[in-house]
């Protein structure tokens, strides 16, 4: 750390620190850069003339600032401007890791608006055309310092943090008890915190991520070149790796899949009203391995291949309390999910007595979400729960039990079968129960899960109305007349006489022949028209049908 002299105007050079603090008093300014021309830079203060050092424009503030530490009894001040050797690489970094400290560390911070005058008489109102509250490092530079005192464009006087906290959360968004200390910056939840970064920036993309590590209070090296994407994931790894705050998973701005975190500070705008619980009991801890975002998560079943997922975050926007709760998708790979939207909705609210309760038909289970992007796939639900006649599609609406019973086929005119029922597993493995009576409309699902294993066993989804387990009618595959290794999956009767259960894969569906009555059954996903992806139902050999319910 390199100090500057208030009299003398050189530099006291390499400045121990001992224990993250230095021995001497110091100032610090913060400031808006004009044109490195007319900046007093290190090379500058370190060799040029006095007198040359008086044209430049950047001039005024350095002396201005210098003035007004002796007034308050200091002997230094720090200037990123010239106080930093930004021709040594490692300086710059260790500086970019350093500064929220150093700017902590002094004993006041000026600020220096040079866009905003002082009137005669009245009360000055600062406003959002001040650029200083656009600029990515000036929030650290904010919040860092106990006391922050803020100077016109002609070094005039105009307040404090305190004194002015009403304009400046007004424009920054940023809590008046934050700013006056009652509120500390460590109970700010991650998303509140990185509400305050959205709206700024900066002359390089990566430094809207790096302008953010102190107030986090973590380091990493700076890969200039990278791009903001790249910085802003690894800024986020590094918190996650001191926080286990689900907040930072509340951001907005979805866009297709996605994975778990944000892609740049825009995406917690208006996040200023998310809270971090006091009691973190029960969470588990999450991390970024190298087959994407780790995380165990209580799964609620929502929609199909869709689950939603409570994070333990609250918003108190509008004076309510509500928890949050984030769509997955899950993908081709069994443990591995995305996050997506759900009919143009972001989040599911809870209310906090609701929250608070078991969530029926919840399990909690070890994921995978990838942080690259998947794709554009989209959850395809309908607002109603309808049968649409000219397509032949049946929606429903999203939530936990509408996608056990889907549909009921009643049939006419053709032998044995007399009921279809359509339903899913909790993994959205598509099960049918077909009836030789219609009385056996009363059955009902059990939640059981079915894994791809438990397909292959005998682990019924299905109950019958008395309550009894349905076993599976057993599948033989008959190679008799088929070319290669392509077989026919027939299912015989088993001891539930009347009564023909099925079961298929959540990716491969089924197809199966019921054995002794010509009928072939087809459940695979299809795309519509409207590119939406549905699982399509093929009986053949059927004369007619109409949903029953």
């Amino acid at each position: 750390m390199h100090l500057l002299d208030v009299r003398t105007k050189r530099l006291k050079k390499y400045v121990s620190e001992k224990k993250g603090e230095v021995a001497e008093r110091y100032g610090i300014l913060s400031h808006r850069w004009l044109s490195r021309k007319d900046e007093i830079l290190f090379q500058d203060v370190e060799f040029a003339d006095y007198a040359l050092l008086k044209r430049k424009r950047g001039f005024f503030k350095l002396a201005s600032c210098c003035k007004q530490a002796r007034r308050d009894g200091l002997k230094y001040v720090w200037i990123d401007s010239c106080c930093i050797n930004r021709m040594d690489s490692t300086e710059v970094q260790e500086s970019i890791n350093s500064m929220y400290r150093w700017y902590a560390n002094a004993d006041r911070c000026y600020v220096y608006l040079k866009d905003t005058v002082k009137p005669n008489s009245g009360r000055l109102s600062l406003n959002e055309k001040e650029d200083w509250f656009k600029r990515g490092w000036t929030l650290q530079e904010l919040m860092a310092p106990e006391e922050v005192l803020f100077f016109d464009r002609d070094w005039y006087f105009i307040g404090d943090k305190t004194s002015l906290k009403r304009d400046i959360s007004s424009i920054t968004g940023i809590a008046q008890s934050v700013l006056e200390g009652t509120r500390k910056l460590e109970e700010c939840s991650i998303a509140e915190r990185m509400s305050w970064a959205s709206g700024r920036n900066t002359r390089k993309d990566e430094d809207r991520a790096y302008s953010l590590l102190g107030l986090f209070d973590v380091n990493m090296p700076m890969l200039y070149g990278e791009g903001e994407v790249k910085a802003f994931l690894r800024l986020q790894e590094e918190i996650i790796k001191v926080s286990d705050d689900h907040s930072i998973f509340a951001w907005k701005g979805l866009s297709g899949a996605h994975g778990l975190l944000a892609t740049s500070p825009e995406a917690f705008r208006g996040c200023n009203s998310v809270r971090e619980p006091s009691q973190h009991q029960g969470q588990s801890a999450f991390s970024m391995t190298n087959r994407g975002f780790s995380i165990t998560l209580n799964l609620t079943p929502w929609v199909l291949d869709t689950y939603v997922v409570l994070i333990h975050c609250t918003d108190i926007r509008g004076g309510g309390v509500q928890m949050l709760g984030i769509f997955l998708r899950r993908l081709t790979e069994d443990d591995q999910y995305a996050r997506v939207s759900v009919d143009g909705e972001e989040f599911y609210r809870y209310t906090t007595d609701k929250a608070h309760k078991p969530s029926v038909g919840s399990r909690v289970i070890p994921i995978y979400i990838r942080q690259a992007r998947i794709g554009t796939i989209e959850a395809s639900v309908a607002g109603k729960r309808r049968w649409v006649a000219q397509e032949r599609i049946f929606t429903f609406e999203p939530g936990w039990g509408t996608w056990l019973p889907v549909g009921v086929l009643e049939l006419f005119g053709y032998g044995k079968i007399k009921l279809v029922k359509l339903g899913f597993d909790y993994g959205f493995n598509p099960t049918l129960l077909l009836c030789e009576s219609t009385l056996e409309s009363e059955s009902d699902f059990s939640t059981d899960s079915l894994s791809r294993e438990g397909a292959r066993g005998n682990k019924s989804v299905w109950k019958s109305s008395s309550g009894e387990r349905l076993y599976w009618n057993p599948v033989e595959y008959d190679y008799g007349g088929f070319s290669g290794n392509t077989a026919r999956a027939i299912a015989k009767e088993n001891s539930h006489l009347g009564v023909w259960a099925l079961k298929g894969d959540r990716i491969n569906g089924l197809d199966i022949y019921l054995q002794g009555t010509g009928i072939r059954v087809v459940l695979a996903k299809t795309l519509t028209k409207r590119r939406e992806l549905v699982w399509d139902l093929k009986l053949e050999n059927l004369a007619t049908s109409r949903l029953l319910k």
